[in-house]
């Protein structure tokens, strides 16, 4: 795995990239927070075909799935504990006072109101309002990754093949049986906040990335083989399903399968840098860390920055999404140079933390309880 995580590395800056073109591109011809900080003047019908870059979210989450197994391997409840906290928190430290100035500063919202979206943000509170829409994710991730906490004090490593038959089975039931049974209501409760928090929703693209790993590491039995099989299903559904909701923003899609095409090849390019070797270079590696950063800041700070170029400026439109894209990637790259320092110093604190057995924070009481 070690080689070959410079491709997982590119997929995923894609995959940001995805997201990325989405709100720039496609979000500023409607009426959203996006298209309001741009000015609502600038807008990009020739890029209609990015409305499907929204997938690029299933894309993390799949890849979430891969990293999390990987990371979770022999891993202590302590230490894994410690490598989330520092990959969640420092970037989003240093990104939020941006995304939260934009706000204020084009007083999208009252200042109390973007005070208290910073406060959510910079603690990663699973419940809006946050200083951009696009921290709705984290929340999922954090759920993900406390289950695999959990796992990890009260069993193993070893049992994470069961959480992932549990996690996606359920969601995976849920999307198949909700469109035989119920399909108005799966499409009125899309953005249910219980269904994304406890993982029902979004669980077929975390065990799909568990699968993934496993298949890699010691293939798959014909059980799990079925198993990926009806996840897929489940995942086609689901991506047919916020493909459907983004019409009712959007209008009718001319390319209603372009979501489901991207993110078909964006997993047989997953296989592929799992199967393949790909050296982790250094820039490869920078990518990747850059990857939540670019996710975090492009929405309305690259709004700001359209606004800035094609509205104060008067520069082309398409010069200032050019501007925007160029702008966002590099203050990503630049955080990252900030961050990692950060990391740094937050690591030491988490060390000092420690308790004797090893366990950061309420580990250790939790292993009291187990017993």
């Amino acid at each position: 795995m070690k080689n070959r995580i410079g491709g997982l590395d590119l997929l995923r800056f894609a995959a940001a990239s995805l997201v990325m073109l989405f709100h720039l591109g496609a979000a500023t011809s409607v009426p959203t927070t996006t298209a309001r900080i741009a000015g609502g003047a600038i807008t990009y019908p020739e890029l209609s075909w990015s409305r499907c870059g929204w997938v690029g979210v299933q894309i993390f989450f799949v890849i979430s799935g891969i990293v999390i197994a990987y990371s979770a391997n022999k891993s202590s409840p302590g230490a894994f504990l410690r490598n989330r906290i520092l990959r969640l928190y420092p970037a989003v430290w240093l990104v939020a006072p941006l995304s939260a100035a934009v706000l204020f500063f084009y007083s999208i919202e009252p200042a109390s109101d973007v005070g208290r979206a910073f406060l959510h943000s910079v603690l990663l509170f699973p419940f809006p309002a946050w200083v951009d829409d696009v921290y709705w994710t984290l929340g999922i991730e954090m759920a993900f990754y406390g289950t695999v906490y959990l796992l990890l004090i009260f069993a193993s490593s070893k049992r994470l093949i069961t959480l992932c038959w549990i996690i996606g089975g359920v969601s995976a039931a849920y999307w198949l049986a909700g469109a035989l049974v119920e399909p108005s209501w799966i499409f009125d409760h899309l953005w249910d906040r219980t269904l994304d928090l406890t993982l029902i929703h979004h669980g077929i693209y975390f065990a799909f990335g568990i699968l993934l790993y496993r298949w890699r590491a010691v293939g798959w039995s014909w059980s799990e083989f079925v198993f990926v099989i009806v996840l897929m299903g489940a995942a086609l559904i689901q991506i047919d399903y916020a493909r459907r909701f983004a019409e009712t923003i959007f209008g009718p899609d001319q390319q209603p399968l372009l979501p489901i095409i991207v993110f078909l090849l964006a997993m047989i390019a997953a296989m592929a840098a799992l199967c393949f070797e790909l050296e982790s270079r250094r820039w490869l590696y920078l990518a990747g860390l850059a990857t939540y950063p670019l996710y975090l800041l492009h929405d309305y700070f690259g709004a700001a920055v359209l606004q800035m170029v094609g509205v104060r400026l008067g520069a082309d439109r398409f010069v200032a999404f050019a501007v925007a894209v160029i702008v966002c990637i590099a203050a990503s790259f630049a955080i990252v140079r900030v961050e990692l320092p950060l990391r740094r110093s937050l690591a030491r604190i988490l060390d000092s933390l420690q308790t004797p057995g090893g366990s950061v924070g309420p580990v250790g009481f939790l292993r009291r309880l187990r017993h």
